[in-house]
């Protein structure tokens, strides 16, 4: 995500691992020796998802050359949810990835791949107006002039096509709820 690991994260990923689940995990930001905090003021959406971007296809080369890896779940939250549902463009399909978690994508950075045939889940709080104008700019319906399509049009325009793609809303959460 867009904070890099925080404490948050590694439970997550503790979860994970007490689930029998192997586990990449990284901080894009501090790989690349710069602070999550100065990110977050400094760089724009786009440019958090590219550092991001460049660890994953590390990882995912990783997990893609261990052979006895074969159920592969990419999960990302906030910049970080973003860029697992872009990632799969150069494996979509493939039988080994099961499942991507995109917790609070930004409708900001990357545009929507047009077509996802992984099962992908979105989830968000109810109340994520997060970097928002009011408490009504939520980040499920929020739209940009240079990207017009917000997470609730591209859920939408992937379910009329058949998609395996569907959220899920989490009561009185905003973002970043884990």
């Amino acid at each position: 995500g867009g904070a890099g690991l925080t404490d948050s994260d590694k439970l997550r990923v503790s979860l994970f691992e007490k689930l029998g689940f192997d586990t990449i995990s990284f901080d894009a930001f501090a790989m690349n020796e710069l602070d999550g905090g100065w990110v977050n003021r400094n760089l724009t959406d786009r440019a958090k998802q590219d550092l991001i971007m460049n660890v994953m296809n590390g990882a995912i080369d990783f997990g893609m050359s261990q052979v006895s890896y074969t159920d592969i779940v990419f999960y990302g939250q906030s910049n970080g949810a973003k860029v697992v549902i872009n990632s799969i463009q150069s494996y979509d399909p493939n039988p080994r990835i099961k499942l991507i978690l995109s917790e609070a994508p930004p409708p900001s950075g990357y545009p929507f791949l047009l077509d996802v045939q992984t099962p992908t889940v979105l989830f968000f709080g109810e109340l994520d107006n997060w970097g928002g104008k009011s408490e009504n700019d939520l980040m499920w319906t929020r739209k940009f002039p240079y990207q017009p399509i917000s997470n609730a049009d591209w859920v939408k325009k992937q379910s009329e096509n058949g998609r395996p793609v569907k959220v899920i809303f989490y009561p009185n959460a905003g973002h970043g709820f884990h």
